[in-house]
C-alpha cells in the first residue's frame, strides 16, 4: 500500500512529501525516517489550517494582481505629472493611483501574513493534551 509521509530532509531542511510502499503507517513512517527525514504528523486541526492557507494564497492573488497594477498606474500618473509641471488634474490621478496602491497592497499582505502564520502552525511541534493522561511513551523512554 502506497503512504504519502510528510517531512523534513535531515541533510537539507527542505519540507518533502514522499510516498512510501509499506503495509502499516508506522512502517512507512520508519522507512521515511530510514531514509534521512524527520517525519512529523499534522497536528490536530491541520485540516483547518492547510484550508486557510489555500485560500489566503487565492486572497492573495486576488489583492496582489491589482496592487501590481496599481504601482503601474501610479508610476504612468507621477511621470505625467511631473512632464506637466505638477499641475492639478494630474495630481488627482495620481492620489487616486497611489490609494489604491496602498489599498491593495495592504490587502495583498494581509494574505501573506496569514500565509505564513498558517504555515508555520503547521510546522510547530504538537504539545500533549495533560487533560487526557501521559503519553506512554515519553513515560517508557526515561525507565
Amino acid at each position: 500500500m502506497n503512504w504519502t509521509v510528510e517531512g523534513t530532509h535531515l541533510g537539507t531542511g527542505e519540507d518533502l512529501l514522499v510516498r512510501v510502499n509499506a503495509e502499516t503507517r508506522d512502517d512507512a513512517e520508519a522507512r521515511a525516517a530510514g531514509g534521512g527525514l524527520a517525519v512529523r504528523d499534522c497536528p490536530a486541526g491541520g485540516e483547518y489550517h492547510k484550508g486557510v492557507r489555500a485560500l489566503a494564497c487565492v486572497w492573495t492573488g486576488v489583492f496582489g494582481v491589482p496592487a501590481v497594477a496599481a504601482a503601474i498606474g501610479s508610476a504612468v500618473e507621477l511621470a505625467r505629472w511631473v512632464h506637466g509641471g505638477f499641475g492639478p488634474p494630474a495630481g488627482q490621478a495620481l492620489r487616486t493611483a497611489l490609494v489604491n496602491l496602498v489599498v491593495f497592497t495592504c490587502l495583498a499582505a494581509l494574505g501573506v501574513m496569514v500565509i505564513r502564520t498558517t504555515t508555520a502552525a503547521l510546522k510547530r511541534p504538537t504539545q500533549p493534551d495533560r487533560r487526557h493522561g501521559f503519553p506512554v511513551a515519553e513515560i517508557a523512554g526515561g525507565l
